[in-house]
């Protein structure tokens, strides 16, 4: 048996869009908040992917990003 991830991930996303556009006939628009910490290449990669994933749907996107240096306490 072979299990396909990107024709899973489409799918997630195609109902994903659709549970957005339903949403928004019902003046709810999503929103998805993402933090992060630092400047690692990979996690910025990552959160920039994410974040146009998110427009594509149709969910607003917030980017919060912070030094390395924040505490814990600080974020929350």
């Amino acid at each position: 048996m072979r299990i396909d991830g990107t024709e899973i991930a489409e799918g997630i996303y195609f109902k994903l869009k659709g549970s957005v556009g339903e949403l928004k006939k019902k003046n709810v628009v999503p929103q998805l908040a993402v933090i992060l910490v630092g400047e690692n290449p990979a996690s910025v990669a990552y959160v920039t992917l994410e974040q146009k994933r998110g427009e594509a749907i149709g969910a607003n996107v917030t980017l919060i990003k912070y030094p390395t240096t924040v505490t814990t306490e600080e974020i929350e």
